[in-house]
């Protein structure tokens, strides 16, 4: 009941947030691991590509059916990070997200901080929607300005051309 509760209450406390789904500090968390998870080098990365965007627009839509495991493993890695480093997510250096979503990669975590679903389940999916903002098709809302395509070296065709 007490994880009932605090969805309702995130859902309540968006604020003015310029999110659909996602209060401002999971924003910042989430973009915190597509970051690391697509970081920029020479190319374009997960920020630049908007894919927090694209999972935050999805997650109000299409993906919608997984709106529960983001708030609930958003609020499981923040209790993670209390509880492995002794601060909030948004508190870690890169290095300790980095160890960090080892540790979700492996299922490694504390006892206790994940109860709605496992780390590696809420990391896998992270993943895929990753990929699927920053490789998909832009008018999905990620892949802004085609980078994935222009990286790829793939003919950028005007979508508007085939759908009109």
């Amino acid at each position: 009941m007490v994880c009932g509760a605090a969805y309702l209450f995130t859902r309540c406390d968006r604020g003015s947030s310029a999110w659909n789904f996602f209060t401002k500090k999971e924003a910042a968390q989430i973009k915190s691991l597509c970051s690391l998870i697509i970081p920029a080098d020479d190319e374009p990365g997960a920020l630049e590509a908007n894919v927090v965007g694209f999972i935050d627009k999805q997650l109000s839509s299409t993906y919608s059916r997984w709106q529960e495991d983001y708030r609930l493993g958003l609020a499981a890695t923040d209790a993670t990070s209390k509880k492995v480093f002794g601060k909030p997510f948004l508190d870690l250096s890169p290095e300790n997200i980095n160890d960090l979503m080892q540790r979700f990669e492996e299922n490694r975590v504390p006892e206790g901080t994940w109860r709605h679903k496992n780390a590696s389940t809420f990391f896998n999916l992270l993943i895929d929607h990753c990929m699927q903002g920053f490789y998909g098709d832009p008018r999905h809302g990620g892949n802004l300005n085609h980078v994935s395509y222009k990286m790829l070296r793939l003919e950028v065709i005007d979508a508007s051309l085939i759908f009109n």
